[in-house]
C-alpha cells in the first residue's frame, strides 16, 4: 500500500556511484549499526533489501553452593530473564537430571544440553523476536484475567480447583520469564526497555497475589465482604488490561485516580486486599507512565 511505501533519492557518490539513506526505524528495530552487511536481492521490478544484526552470545558461568541449592530455579530463571544464550551450572554435589528437566520445562527455549555430575550446561534455543514481545504481554493479561476469575470462582465453590490453579500459576510465571527475556534480549523500546520489563514483572505480581487468596481459602471462603472486594479488584485489573491492550491515553488518567481513591478506601482492611490495592495502583502508574511518555 502506499502509505507503507518509505521514499529516498540516490545521492551520487564520486564518479561512478551512488548511496541512499537507510530508514532509521529499520534500523534501530533491527539493531543494526555502522559497518552492518546490507544484502540486495535483484526482483522484477525492483531490490529486496534485507539485514540481521549478529549479536554476540551472552554466556555465564556459575559455581553453586550448597545454600544455592534450595534456590536453584531463581538462579536459573535470572540468568534466563537476563538474555543468557548459555548458563554452565558447576557443581560438587550432583543434581539429578529430573530436577534440571522440571526447571526448563518452565522456561520456554532452554534446554539442558550436558548433565554430568560436575558440569550442567543450558542453552536457550529460541529466537528472541521483539515482535513478539507486546503478543505475549497480552497472553500473559489474558492468563492472569482467567487465573484471577479461577481463584475467585474456587473461593465461592465447595468443589476445589487446586490442579488447575496450580498450572495456570506456572504458565504465568513462564510467561513473564519468557517475556522479560525477550524485553531485555531485543531491548525492546530502547530506553523504555526497563519500563516494560516492570510492567511485566507488576502484571504478574497481581496474579501472585490472586494466588495468596487461594492458598488461604479456608480463612475467606465464609467471608463474603473480602470476596466482593476482591471482584471489584479483579475488574480494575481487566479495566487496566483494555486501556493498555488499546493504548487509551484517555482513560487510563480517569482510572488512575479511581484507583488512588480505590486504594485509599479502607472498608475492607485485610492485609492481603492492602497488598493487592497497592501492586494494582503500581500498575496504573506503569502503564500511564509508558501511554503518556
Amino acid at each position: 500500500m502506499e502509505e507503507n511505501i518509505i521514499k529516498r533519492r540516490l545521492i551520487k557518490q564520486g564518479k561512478g556511484g551512488y548511496t541512499v539513506t537507510v530508514p532509521i526505524d529499520f534500523v534501530r528495530n533491527n539493531d543494526l549499526e555502522a559497518g552492518t552487511e546490507i544484502r540486495f536481492i535483484p526482483l522484477a521490478d525492483g531490490l529486496l533489501m534485507s539485514a540481521t544484526a549478529t549479536k554476540p552470545k551472552k554466556e555465564i558461568t556459575f559455581t553453586l553452593e550448597d545454600n544455592d541449592k534450595t534456590r536453584l530455579r531463581t538462579i536459573i530463571s535470572s540468568f534466563y530473564r537476563r538474555g543468557y544464550d548459555t548458563i554452565t551450572l558447576k557443581t560438587t554435589d550432583p543434581i539429578s537430571f529430573s530436577r534440571i528437566n522440571k526447571i526448563t520445562e518452565s522456561l520456554l527455549g532452554l534446554v539442558a544440553t550436558e548433565h554430568t555430575e560436575n558440569n550442567i550446561i543450558l542453552q536457550n534455543m529460541m529466537k528472541d523476536d521483539f515482535e513478539d514481545v507486546e503478543k505475549i504481554i497480552t497472553k500473559l493479561c489474558y492468563t492472569v484475567k482467567h487465573f484471577n476469575k479461577l481463584v475467585l470462582e474456587d473461593l465461592t465453590d465447595k468443589s476445589t480447583k487446586n490442579e488447575e490453579i496450580k498450572s495456570l500459576r506456572k504458565t504465568t510465571m513462564k510467561l513473564r520469564d519468557y517475556c522479560q527475556r525477550m524485553i531485555t534480549t531485543t531491548n525492546y523500546q530502547k530506553d523504555k526497555s526497563q519500563e516494560y520489563n516492570l510492567l511485566v514483572f507488576t502484571i504478574e505480581k497481581i496474579a501472585s497475589n490472586f494466588y495468596n487468596f487461594h492458598l488461604n481459602k479456608k480463612e475467606l471462603n465464609k467471608k463474603q465482604k473480602i470476596i466482593n472486594e476482591l471482584n471489584t479488584l479483579n475488574d480494575i485489573f481487566s479495566d487496566l488490561f483494555e486501556i493498555y491492550r488499546k493504548k487509551d491515553s484517555k482513560k487510563i488518567v480517569k482510572a488512575n485516580q479511581k484507583i488512588f481513591i480505590q486504594k485509599r478506601d479502607l472498608n475492607v482492611n485485610h492485609p492481603l486486599i492492602l497488598v493487592l490495592k497497592e501492586n494494582l495502583f503500581t500498575l496504573s502508574s506503569r502503564i500511564t507512565g509508558l501511554l503518556l511518555s
